[in-house]
């Protein structure tokens, strides 16, 4: 004898267990499938999943409730509708009640007045996919949370989510560890940097002066023109109808040639006092004048090339006139004939003017207010430059008696004078070639015939 089939109330109190066994069944296969390190987020949904099972047995116990009462209908003889289902329940009601609930469609499908002759072989379950809507919600909730997804979401969005996530906090060439894995565990830096390094380093603006040559533009307006102008903190530029506009000094505010720049005021070199081999300030543009009633006497041509040489600017700004005496023997009879007075001062440059030589003798014989003598220790004007700037180590010693300029040819084994003096006078550029003493007499010579007295 078959055993009779099994009543409604029996399959649907059936059908919650199956299904929640089904959902433990697929969460666990989804966890053996990789998602190891989500096991918490694993747990929290099944018992989501277990709360709306218990919701599903709710309506199942309803709907077995009105199927007990459709069931005792029929034993009174009642008839079902020809076009209604098996047990009076219409078929469409009964398929949407089955989705409604969750019930598997064949468990009210088959032989029988209800369709309950036969037991249901147990079907997989499929957990449909939420709604958009809702999926974003509660996706974005957990994802923003945890940083993970459901595995029971079934909605692909989420997995490419997570994976950009995880690239873009990796970086360039980089993959981040899922939790749990073999790699998370090994010594990993999270963090892929020096997290004190700071952040990337600024371009570089270069700078440009604003000068007369410079063409920029303002990005901001497109403003395009020359540089006629600039101050500490602003610059005027002209475009090609001729108008004017005036920007600030910002960094990186302009471009020139196609390139931002931050425009700078021209620093302007301090000029620079010109001076002359005396070590004077040179007079530029002095126009020639006339030559004063004052003079510099000198021994001969070389004392007065050599002082030509070195304060030439310094007498034509003056105006004095260096004349040589050829011989200082001839001074009181050039003196008697210039006849010197308060504006016609004479300055006389002596050679060997120390104490007891015949020059002091003659200096100490003038007997003229306006007249000066002043002179070197030196026997020759040759000696009053710096022997280093000739190219020799010191001057010879000339035994007395013999012409100290010849002495010193022999002694050197230059050929005669003329060649020497040419090298004498070819080594003097400026005051620094001349030894101090011959610079102190000529500048106060200088000194005294260009001051007036009062």
């Amino acid at each position: 004898m078959s055993n009779p089939p099994p009543s409604a109330a029996e399959v649907v109190a059936e059908a919650p267990g199956e299904l929640a066994g089904e959902v433990v069944a697929a969460a666990m296969g989804e966890l053996v499938d990789g998602v190891v390190g989500e096991a918490a987020a694993v747990v929290g949904e099944a018992a989501a999943v277990v709360g709306e099972a218990a919701e599903v047995v709710g309506e199942a116990a309803e709907l077995a409730g009105g199927v007990t009462g459709v069931r005792g209908a029929a034993r009174d003889g009642a008839e079902p509708a020809a076009e209604d289902g098996p047990g009076g329940v219409p078929r469409g009601d009964s398929i949407d009640a089955a989705e409604t609930v969750g019930v598997p469609a064949a468990v009210c499908s088959g032989a029988g007045p209800l369709g309950l002759s036969e037991r249901p072989e147990p079907q997989p379950v499929m957990i449909s996919k939420p709604s958009s809507a809702t999926a974003d919600r509660r996706c974005h909730r957990r994802l923003r949370a945890t940083g993970t997804c459901s595995p029971f979401c079934g909605w692909s969005l989420c997995g490419r989510w997570i994976a950009a996530a995880r690239l873009r906090a990796a970086g360039p060439g980089r993959v981040t560890p899922r939790v749990g894995s073999r790699m998370s565990q090994m010594n990993f830096d999270p963090y892929h940097r020096d997290v004190l390094a700071g952040g990337r380093t600024p371009k570089e603006v270069p700078a440009v002066q604003a000068t007369g040559e410079v063409v920029a533009e303002d990005p901001v307006s497109g403003f395009c023109g020359l540089v006629v102008g600039c101050t500490s903190s602003t610059v005027i530029l002209e475009d090609r109808h001729g108008s004017r506009r005036q920007f600030p000094l910002i960094t990186g505010g302009f471009m020139v040639d196609g390139r931002y720049v931050t425009l700078v005021r021209p620093t302007v070199d301090p000029p620079r006092s010109r001076r002359s081999a005396s070590g004077s300030v040179a007079v530029a543009g002095r126009r020639a004048r006339t030559a004063k009633a004052a003079r510099i006497w000198v021994e001969g041509i070389h004392d007065a090339a050599l002082i030509e040489r070195v304060w030439g600017h310094d007498l034509r700004v003056e105006g004095i006139v260096v004349e040589p005496l050829h011989g200082l023997d001839r001074l009181p009879e050039a003196l008697a004939e210039f006849e010197p007075g308060p504006g016609r001062r004479v300055g006389v440059l002596a050679d060997h003017l120390v104490a007891g030589s015949k020059e002091q003798r003659i200096a100490d014989s003038v007997g003229f207010r306006d007249v000066l003598v002043a002179g070197h220790p030196y026997i020759d004007i040759w000696q009053a430059v710096r022997p280093e700037a000739v190219g020799i180590r010191r001057w010879p010693e000339v035994p007395r008696g013999m012409d100290w300029k010849a002495g010193v040819c022999r002694a050197l084994g230059v050929s005669d004078p003329a060649t020497m003096w040419g090298r004498v006078n070819g080594a003097v550029h400026n005051y620094r070639q001349l030894q101090t003493p011959l610079i102190t007499a000529v500048e106060s010579l200088i000194d005294f015939v260009t001051v007036l007295p009062d």
